[in-house]
């Protein structure tokens, strides 16, 4: 993952090279210089989604992913690391240390105030691993101008009439909730 500006400088030279070593190999050799050569661009395009503001949300499936998920929103609030730090009262080396470390390290109270310090607020259910193997469905409930739902979504029949009870009583219409999906 893109964490920085000199990163992405160096991504985008290592991405051009590997094209470059793409076009110089015999084509049955280039496949691999290719399949780095893509994947360099994911992360590229990715940092500059994020960086754009055309991607604003990050999913957090399992508590190891938390630390993507806060550089991310630092990226998406266009925030150095220098910035973040002057905002949390630290040195610029703790956020670089934080953010290579994946923010092992931090206690859970350092990780809220990271979120509210670039305005982020993490939702999010704590669920039994037996109901993770099992196919449970879960509800994430938050107010409506937050969530939406797609046709995407996966919802049983029963989850449906609580969504719909849910929708009813706050006023909306199924397509513009959201808060069921299948975790499997």
């Amino acid at each position: 993952m893109i964490r920085t500006e000199k990163q992405l400088r160096t991504t985008r030279r290592k991405y051009q090279e590997a094209i470059d070593a793409a076009g110089q190999v015999e084509e049955s050799d280039a496949t691999g210089y290719l399949a780095f050569a893509e994947k360099l661009k994911q992360e590229i395009d990715e940092y500059l989604a994020i960086r754009e503001g055309r991607i604003k949300f990050f999913s957090i499936d399992e508590v190891d992913n938390l630390a993507n998920g806060l550089i991310k929103a630092r990226i998406a609030r266009r925030l150095t690391q220098a910035a973040l730090a002057e905002r949390l009262g630290v040195s610029e080396q703790m956020v670089q240390r934080d953010e290579q470390g994946a923010y092992e390290r931090a206690s859970l109270s350092r990780l809220a105030e990271v979120a509210d310090v670039l305005g982020y607020r993490l939702v999010g259910e704590l669920i039994p691993e037996e109901a993770m193997r099992s196919g449970t469905f879960t509800f994430r409930i938050a107010p409506l101008h937050d969530i939406s739902v797609s046709s995407a979504d996966v919802i049983s029949s029963s989850q449906s009439t609580l969504v719909s009870n849910l929708v009813g009583e706050a006023g909306g219409d199924a397509e513009s909730v959201t808060g069921a999906r299948r975790l499997a």
